[in-house]
């Protein structure tokens, strides 16, 4: 088998050149790195190392106590960080556009308002001679305030000149209201904006997720003064697929992982984007392990040498950082060949279901008008049955029947 690309891979084949060797590359094992045994073997790729069938081994490998002690290493070809990795903030709804422009507090000190500018013109209303009968009832001051909230003209205009100068203020209150209400509705339906974004280990266990990386790193995570930390480690779920871990973060969004900055890296320019390109694993903090990145080979192989001069030599001459960022071009590339270019990229189609808080309100004020219709009804019948209990009684009464009403 070959392999096409991967500064790594580049890196290799760079030293084989200087050496004049060729390379075969072997089927990698499906335990990947491997693991050391009770017994003290090895599993993985280094299990290849230690029985001679393999003269180096590499996949993203750093340098750890326990493979050190077994197997020669090379010279790092540069620093490796493991940092946190998290789902990006999605977008807000755009349904919820309509909710999110006023706080709770702010809608109910707006509605509190409307019934004190009612119970005000009301008793404006009262206190003047020559007004109009509806702004001498609550109800229809009510009626009066809550239209031109919503930015429709009063049936009627007042008359006296305290309530219409009230009236007035009250007007321009109500255009304030309205022009903010609007101006942030447009806005957030064009640009809705991001959800909260997990910044910190106490976020991932507030926000619920679950939570796993490669069993290889739980020794470096072990921080005692860190409460939040231990707690990970020990309710995190096993992550031998480190690959798959990560697409879980990506494409599911309910998962947290740790991995190293290349790889993340590199998946946000090709594997992990969305629809419209953006990348969608996104980490924070600083870098959680920093390690260093080297070759494995069997314990006195007479090639270390020669690594470690080639390897140097791509070090310090900057291929290697070189190699990496040409790979992280090629994929972006690749990306953007693949994407499919809509014509509205830039820009924000409006849908019916943008307005869904619009009619949530609706059928809210539908439901109330009935209930209100419903108890008008219960009332007039209670009132209409007094009524005609009252009627019986003055019959009976005139009729000169005794009863409970005429006993004295």
């Amino acid at each position: 088998m070959a392999y096409e690309g991967g500064f790594e891979i580049r890196l290799l084949e760079f030293a084989a050149r200087t050496m004049n060797m060729s390379i075969v590359y072997r089927h990698p094992p499906s335990e990947l790195w491997g693991e050391k045994l009770e017994n003290g073997s090895w599993t993985g790729i280094y299990k290849e190392l230690m029985l001679d069938t393999a003269d180096i081994a590499f996949a993203g490998t750093i340098l750890s106590q326990n493979e050190t002690l077994d197997m020669d290493f090379t010279v790092s070809h540069g620093p490796l960080g493991f940092m946190w990795v998290v789902p990006c903030a999605k977008p807000f709804p755009r349904w919820k556009s309509i909710t999110r422009v006023f706080s709770l507090t702010a809608w109910l000190l707006i509605f509190m308002t409307i019934l004190l500018a009612a119970g005000i013109l009301t008793c404006l209303a009262k206190c003047g001679v020559h007004e109009l009968t509806l702004y001498k009832t609550l109800s229809g001051c009510l009626f009066c305030t809550w239209a031109v909230v919503l930015g429709v003209s009063p049936s009627s205009a007042p008359s006296s000149v305290p309530v219409r100068f009230f009236f007035i203020l009250w007007m321009w209150y109500s255009v304030a209201i309205n022009t903010l209400f609007q101006t942030f509705v447009t806005s957030y339906l064009v640009d809705p904006g991001l959800q909260k974004q997990i910044q910190s280990i106490g976020d991932i266990l507030r926000s619920g997720v679950q939570y796993g990386f490669h069993p290889d790193l739980n020794a470096s995570l072990q921080d005692e003064s860190n409460k939040h930390l231990i707690e990970i480690v020990t309710h995190s779920e096993p992550c031998n697929f480190v690959e798959a871990c990560t697409q879980r973060v990506a494409k599911r969004g309910d998962f947290v992982t740790i991995s190293n900055h290349h790889r993340v890296e590199y998946l946000n320019t090709y594997k992990t984007l969305g629809d419209n390109g953006e990348a969608l694993l996104c980490t924070f903090g600083d870098k959680v392990i920093l390690s260093f990145k080297t070759f494995y080979l069997p314990q006195g192989s007479p090639l270390l040498y020669r690594f470690n001069r080639a390897i140097s030599v791509a070090v310090q001459a900057g291929l290697v950082e070189y190699w990496w960022q040409s790979e992280l071009v090629t994929s972006r590339i690749k990306a953007a060949s693949i994407r499919k270019i809509s014509p509205l990229d830039n820009y924000s189609t409006f849908l019916l279901i943008y307005l869904q808080p619009a009619f949530y309100l609706l059928l809210l004020g539908h439901c109330f008008a009935f209930l209100t219709f419903v108890g008008e009804l219960f009332l007039h019948q209670i009132s209409q049955f007094k009524l005609n209990h009252q009627l019986r009684q003055a019959v009976m009464i005139q009729a000169g029947y005794p009863g409970e009403t005429n006993s004295v």
